[in-house]
C-alpha cells in the first residue's frame, strides 16, 4: 500500500531515497547528489524531503527548500523529483506533487522549479519566466582562474573568519542589489558542504575582496554561477576580466552591460500565498505595483494609477521576462537565485 512520509519521519529511508534520485538522474559514480545539492538534502531540511513509500520501499520523492529572501518573504524551491521505474504511470508524481503544493502553499509567495518539461508543469499553473544571461562562451577552470588572478580555495575547510569575508562580499554585491537568499552563518555552513563546487578567491591585505563559485558536481560544469565583490566597483572590474567565460548573472545588474553569449530561462514559477505574493511584488516594485486580486487564472493589479488584469503567466513574464514590460525595468531590484541555491 502506498503511503506518504518525509525523511524526517523516516530517516532510515534516506539512503534509499538518495539512491532513487541518483538512479533517476543517471548520476555518475564519481558524483553525489547529496553533495551537489547539500542545501536541499542536508539533515536540517529533512522535513521538506517528501516521499511515497510502498511498505519499506521508496517509490517517489520530491524535495523542497524554503528560501528566505532579502525581502523577508519566503519562496519555495522544488527539486530532486524522482519516481521509481517500476511505479511509472501510476499517478504517483501527481499524488506527491499535490501533497507538496498543498503543504507549502500558505507559507511561501512563489514556488520555483527547474525543468525542461514546462508543458507538464503548466498543468499545475507553473510558468516559464525570468531571464538570465550567460556572459561569455568559454568554460571556466582552475587554469583560467589563475590567469586572471584568482586562487582556488577549499570551501569545505574555511574557518569562520574567512566564511565571514565571503558573506561580506555576498551582502555588498548580491543582497544589496537583488531579491535573493538572505544568508546567515548557518546557510554558509551548509554551502561549505557542497565540496563539488569550486571556490576561487582574491585577497587584498589578507582579506577576501572577490570570489566566484563555479561547477557543482554533475551540474553547472565550467559555469560561474555565483560571484561577489566587497564593493560595486570591485565587482565590475572582475566581471570585465571574466567576461569571455560562462558567467551567469541577471540581465539587469549594476555592473556590466554586454551582449550575452546566451540567454536562459531563470526557472518555472507558480504563485503561492496571494497575500505573501502581493507583499513581495509591493516590495519588489518600490510600492508602485499593487496586486488587488489573485484568482486561479488571473492577477488584477494597479500600476501608476491604471488598472490591469493578466493571466498568471503573462504577469510573471511582464515582471521578470522574457516579455518584460519596459515600465517595470525601473524597479531597483529583481529576483536572482544563484546556482548554489538552486535545487
Amino acid at each position: 500500500m502506498i503511503s506518504y512520509s518525509t525523511i524526517l519521519d523516516s530517516p532510515d529511508l534516506y539512503d534509499e531515497t538518495l539512491k532513487l534520485i541518483e538512479n533517476c538522474f543517471s548520476y555518475k559514480k564519481e558524483y553525489s547528489y547529496s553533495t551537489d545539492f547539500a542545501p536541499l538534502m542536508n539533515s536540517t531540511n529533512w522535513k521538506n524531503l517528501h516521499i511515497l513509500r510502498d511498505g519499506e520501499k521508496v517509490v517517489a520523492h520530491i524535495g523542497a527548500r524554503v528560501l528566505n529572501t532579502t525581502e523577508r518573504i519566503p519562496i519555495l524551491l522544488i527539486g530532486g523529483i524522482a519516481v521509481h521505474n517500476d511505479y511509472q504511470k501510476q499517478g504517483l508524481f501527481d499524488q506527491l506533487f499535490q501533497i507538496v503544493l498543498d503543504k507549502h502553499k500558505e507559507e511561501v509567495a512563489m514556488f520555483v522549479l527547474w525543468s525542461d518539461l514546462d508543458g507538464l508543469y503548466s498543468k499545475y499553473n507553473f510558468h516559464q519566466a525570468g531571464v538570465l544571461m550567460e556572459m561569455g562562451s568559454e568554460s571556466f577552470n582552475e587554469k583560467d582562474a589563475s590567469m586572471v588572478g584568482l586562487k582556488k580555495t577549499d570551501l569545505s575547510s574555511m574557518d569562520f573568519s574567512k566564511l565571514n569575508e565571503l558573506d561580506t562580499c555576498y551582502k555588498n554585491s548580491l543582497e544589496s542589489n537583488f531579491i535573493c537568499s538572505k544568508r546567515d552563518g548557518r546557510d554558509w555552513g551548509v554551502i561549505s558542504a557542497v565540496s563539488s563546487t569550486s571556490l576561487y578567491t582574491h585577497e587584498t591585505n589578507g582579506a577576501i575582496d572577490f570570489y566566484v563559485l563555479a561547477d557543482k558536481g554533475m551540474d553547472l560544469g565550467g559555469i560561474i554561477h555565483e560571484f561577489a565583490g566587497v564593493n560595486s566597483s570591485n565587482t565590475k572590474v572582475w566581471l570585465n576580466l571574466l567576461k569571455k567565460y560562462k558567467v551567469w548573472l541577471p540581465v539587469k545588474n549594476p555592473w556590466i552591460v554586454t551582449e550575452a553569449a546566451a540567454s536562459l530561462y531563470m526557472g518555472i514559477f507558480r504563485i503561492g500565498n496571494p497575500e505573501l505574493f502581493s507583499k513581495l511584488i509591493h516590495s519588489w516594485s518600490d510600492s508602485t505595483l499593487i496586486i488587488t486580486a489573485v484568482s486561479d487564472d488571473t492577477i488584477a493589479f494597479q500600476f501608476l494609477g491604471e488598472e490591469f488584469t493578466k493571466s498568471h503567466g503573462e504577469f510573471l513574464s511582464l515582471l521578470m521576462g522574457p516579455e518584460r514590460a519596459e515600465e517595470f525595468l525601473q524597479f531597483k531590484k529583481e529576483l536572482w537565485i544563484t546556482g548554489i541555491d538552486s535545487v
